[in-house]
């Protein structure tokens, strides 16, 4: 059975064009009782973040560097169903450690010796990316706090999809999925980027079955797309510290 195109003309299901990232809204200071927090919204998807430290850990191990932990929640907006519960439980313990791998390759960890800095995201709403979206929450969360870290993080997803519902087949990458695009199981590249150093320090390719010549696309064309995020991110973090 064909798939149903993405695309009506030029333009996808929600007008965008492929290569054009959702409305990005951004609210700071939204948690009370945090050292630092963030909202983001990217289109209907909503991340929120805060932080707590540093504060005194009372491990061993953190003599010569501090230490993350991440608290990682999807609320449960598509279905109250308890036996799908264990499988959403599962999915927050794994991003949870994600988030964590991610952040300290970040914050600059050596500075807060003997101090453990607990990062909590709740997605309160999702159509589609939500990782995206909570990765960008906590760096703009971490921000907020004070916290020193080497570079911005960003996160986006990329995929490819085939239209082979005309006469000629196209492969277009789309940036930032929304959730009906994501349901359509098409190559999908999930990452976290620092702009300044140009460098990944997150990839998740959903579809084994995906070409390595069309990884490299989706690899060349993330780039652009967390460029494109970072231009929007940037304006409001001058407008908000620097002006």
């Amino acid at each position: 059975m064909a798939k149903e195109s993405l695309f009506i003309g030029d333009l996808r299901l929600d007008g965008r064009k492929n290569d054009e990232i959702r409305e990005l809204d951004i609210t700071i200071d939204v948690v009370k009782d945090s050292n630092g927090s963030a909202m983001v919204s990217m289109g209907e998807t909503k991340a929120i973040a805060w932080i707590n430290g540093p504060r005194e850990g009372k491990s061993k191990s953190f003599d010569n560097k501090g230490n993350i932990k991440c608290i990682f929640s999807l609320a449960p907006f598509s279905t109250l169903v308890r036996k799908k519960d264990y499988k959403r439980d599962l999915k927050m313990r794994e991003f949870s450690k994600t988030l964590k791998d991610i952040f300290e390759q970040v914050i600059l960890l050596e500075l807060y010796k003997k101090s453990e800095i607990v990062i909590n995201v709740l997605i309160t709403q999702s159509d589609g990316s939500y990782k995206s979206a909570a990765i960008n929450a906590v760096t703009l969360a971490l921000i907020n706090s004070g916290i020193l870290m080497k570079d911005t993080v960003l996160g986006m997803s990329v995929g490819l999809h085939n239209d082979k519902t005309t006469s000629i087949s196209t492969i277009k990458t789309i940036f930032d999925l929304q959730l009906q695009e994501e349901k359509e199981n098409i190559p999908l590249l999930n990452v976290a980027y620092m702009p300044h150093k140009r460098k990944f320090i997150f990839l998740e390719l959903l579809n084994a079955k995906t070409p390595y010549d069309q990884t490299d696309v989706l690899m060349k064309d993330s780039e652009k797309a967390c460029e494109k995020l970072f231009e929007e991110i940037e304006k409001y973090l001058k407008y908000e510290y620097i002006y």
